[in-house]
C-alpha cells in the first residue's frame, strides 16, 4: 500500500484545539519549492497509475476516432451514437432545447446532425458520454451535485459567450466548460477525503480553490485535469480548456478564444451562485467587455440567457432543478449586474484585481533583486510546461550561476556581492523583456530563465549571449565600501530543452537537467555554456 500523501495532527493554541492536515513530504527541513514539486509529481504519477479512475467509454473512443477523420460521414457518427440509446435520447433532447433554438424539432440523430452540423453533434456526444462515466466515479464525501452544477453553469455560459462574440467554437466551449474541472474528480479519486478537506478550505468560493490546492498539494486541479486529458487522449482544444481555464492569459494562442469563453463561464457561474455576488458580477462584466468586446446591453442579455439556458439543461444531465437557483433568483441579481456595469465602465480586469495582484507580487518577489522568486518560478514553469506538452512547442530553461561569487563576498564584502546580484538581475531582466522570456532568482547567486518557443539550438545561442553580456561589462561597486569601484565577473550557464520526444516529463526534471548542465560548465573551467543532452544524459559544449 502506498504511504499517505497527507497526515493530520492536532495543534493547541491556548484553549483552542485545531485539527491540521498537511502533506507528508512537507518536511520543514526540505526547501518549500522542492517539497511542492516533489509532492505534485507524486500525485500526478498516482493519477496516471490510479485504477479507480474511469476509463474512456467505448462510445467516446469511437467519437474521438471520428474526430481525427475529417472525412467521417453523417451515417458513421449516427450509427455510433444510436448504439447507446440513453446517449441518443439525451442528445436529441438537448438539440431540441431552447439552448439551440431550432425552428423544427429533430426526432433522429441524422436530423440533428443535419440541423446542427457534424462537429456540433460529435462534440455533444463526446461530452455526454464522458459525463456519464465521470458521474459513476463520484464517491461518498464528494459533493457531486455542486460539481455538476458548476460544470453545467459554466458549459451553458461558455457556449452562449462564444455565440455572443460570434465565435465558431460554441459547442467546443460547451464541452470545455462541462469538463473543465475533471481534475477535481481525478484528485478526489487519488487522495480521497484528504482532497475533500482541501475543497472545504474554500468555504464555497470556488475561485480560491486553485490557490489552496497549490499551497497544500503543490499542484492544481487544472494540472491534474490536463494529465487526465492526456490519458484519455482528448483533442488539444479540450486539453487547453481544462489546463488553462483558471489562467486564460497563458493559453496557447490558437485556443485562446475558446479558453477565454470557458474562463468567462467560470466568472458567470460564481456571479450566479455566490452568496455575495457583487465582486464576482463586477469581474464577469469586466471580463466580458475586455475578453469578448461585449457592450453593456450585450452583457446584460448574455446573463439573462445563461439563467434561462441553465435551468433547461439541468434536466439533460439529470440534475435536480431544486439544486439550482431558479431563473427568478438569478435574474434578481441583474440589478447588481447593471450597477456593476456602470461602476466598471472604464475599468479593466487588472484594475479590479490590483490589490490582490500587489499582495501576490509581494509574496512572490525576491526582496533584493526584485525578480520573481522560486515559488513563482514553480507556478510559471508548471503552466508553460503544460502548454508546451499541449502544443508541442519547445520550452527551454537557462540555469545561470555567478562564478566564484563567494570570493566577492569574502574579499569585497556582502554589499559588493549584493550589488553584483542586483546588476546581474537587471541585465537578465532587460534581455528577457527583449525576447519574451521570464527570469527568476533561484537562490543565492543562481538565476533561472524560461524560454518558451526556444529549441535546443536557440537556447544554446541565448545562453552564449547571456554569458558574453555578463562578461563584457564591469559591475559598478560605487557606494558599497569595496576596495575597487569596478569589477569584472563571469557566469556559467546550463541549458535544457523540452521538445515533443523529450523524456524530461516533469518540470522538475527539466530544471534539474539545466542545473546539471550548469555544473558541467563549472567543471569545464567556468565562463562557458553547456547544453544538456538527453541521449547521453550529460551536458555538451
Amino acid at each position: 500500500m502506498s504511504p499517505p500523501l497527507i497526515r493530520c495532527t492536532t495543534t493547541v493554541h491556548g484553549p483552542a484545539r485545531r485539527r491540521v492536515c498537511y502533506p507528508t513530504l512537507w518536511d520543514p527541513g526540505v526547501p518549500l519549492p522542492f517539497r511542492e514539486r516533489a509532492l505534485s509529481n507524486v500525485i500526478l504519477d498516482r493519477i496516471t497509475a490510479n485504477p479507480r479512475l474511469p476509463s474512456l467509454p467505448a462510445v467516446a473512443v469511437k467519437v474521438l476516432e471520428l474526430t481525427e477523420r475529417p472525412e467521417a460521414s453523417v451515417h458513421e457518427l449516427a450509427s455510433v451514437i444510436e448504439k447507446d440509446q440513453a446517449l441518443a435520447t439525451r442528445l436529441i433532447k438537448t438539440v431540441n432545447s431552447a439552448l439551440y433554438g431550432l425552428k423544427k424539432p429533430c426526432s433522429t440523430i441524422n436530423q440533428a446532425i443535419v440541423a446542427l452540423g457534424l462537429s456540433a453533434v460529435r462534440t455533444l456526444a463526446l461530452g455526454f458520454s464522458l459525463v456519464t462515466n465521470l458521474r459513476s466515479a463520484a464517491g461518498e464525501g464528494f459533493d457531486h451535485v455542486d460539481y455538476w452544477r458548476r460544470g453545467l453553469y459554466t458549459a451553458v455560459a461558455a457556449k452562449l459567450a462564444a455565440e455572443s462574440s460570434r465565435q465558431r467554437n460554441a459547442d467546443e466551449a460547451f464541452l470545455g466548460g462541462l469538463l473543465q474541472d475533471i481534475g477535481m474528480m481525478a484528485l478526489y479519486q487519488t487522495l480521497g477525503r484528504n482532497y475533500v478537506k482541501t475543497i472545504a478550505l474554500t468555504n464555497g468560493d470556488h475561485s480560491t480553490l486553485a490557490a489552496h490546492e497549490r499551497d497544500l498539494l503543490g499542484l492544481t486541479h487544472c494540472e491534474a485535469g490536463a494529465r487526465l486529458a492526456e490519458i484519455w487522449k482528448l483533442p488539444p482544444q479540450l486539453h487547453s480548456a481544462i489546463a488553462f481555464h483558471e489562467t486564460p492569459e497563458v493559453a496557447p494562442p490558437e485556443y485562446a478564444e475558446l479558453v477565454r469563453c470557458v474562463a468567462l463561464g467560470n466568472k458567470a457561474t460564481q456571479a450566479m451562485i455566490a452568496p455575495d455576488p457583487r465582486d464576482h458580477i463586477a469581474m464577469f462584466a469586466v471580463c466580458a467587455r475586455q475578453w469578448l468586446a461585449l457592450n453593456g446591453e450585450q452583457i446584460d442579455h448574455l446573463f439573462q440567457r445563461i439563467a434561462q439556458g441553465t435551468q433547461e439543461m439541468a434536466g439533460m444531465l439529470e440534475l435536480s432543478r431544486t439544486d439550482l437557483p431558479s431563473v427568478e433568483e438569478i435574474l434578481a441579481r441583474k440589478d447588481e449586474l447593471l450597477i456593476q456595469l456602470s461602476l466598471t465602465q472604464n475599468k479593466t480586469v487588472s484594475e479590479l484585481e490590483e490589490q490582490r495582484l500587489k499582495l501576490l507580487e509581494k509574496a512572490n518577489r525576491d526582496a533584493l533583486t526584485g525578480l520573481c522568486n522560486r515559488r513563482w518560478l514553480d507556478t510559471s514553469l508548471s503552466q508553460l510546461f503544460t502548454r508546451s506538452r499541449t502544443t508541442a512547442e519547445p520550452l527551454s530553461v537557462l540555469f545561470i550561476d555567478a562564478d566564484r561569487f563567494k570570493l566577492i563576498n569574502d574579499r569585497l564584502g556582502h554589499l559588493a556581492g549584493d550589488a553584483v546580484l542586483i546588476q546581474i538581475a537587471r541585465r537578465l531582466s532587460n534581455r528577457a523583456a527583449e525576447i519574451g522570456a521570464s527570469v527568476f532568482r533561484w537562490g543565492g547567486e543562481e538565476f533561472c530563465v524560461l524560454l518558451p518557443g526556444f529549441d535546443r539550438v536557440a537556447a544554446a545561442a541565448e545562453g552564449e549571449f547571456v554569458r558574453a553580456m555578463i562578461a563584457g561589462e564591469p559591475f559598478d561597486l560605487t557606494g558599497t565600501g569595496a576596495a575597487v569601484a569596478k569589477l569584472h565577473t563571469t557566469v556559467s550557464v546550463g541549458t535544457a530543452t523540452l521538445h515533443a520526444a523529450s523524456a524530461l516529463d516533469t518540470p522538475e526534471k527539466l530544471v534539474q537537467a539545466a542545473d546539471s548542465a550548469m555544473y558541467a560548465a563549472k567543471q569545464s573551467g567556468r565562463n562557458c555554456v553547456r547544453v544538456f543532452s538527453e541521449q547521453s544524459r550529460t551536458a555538451a559544449a
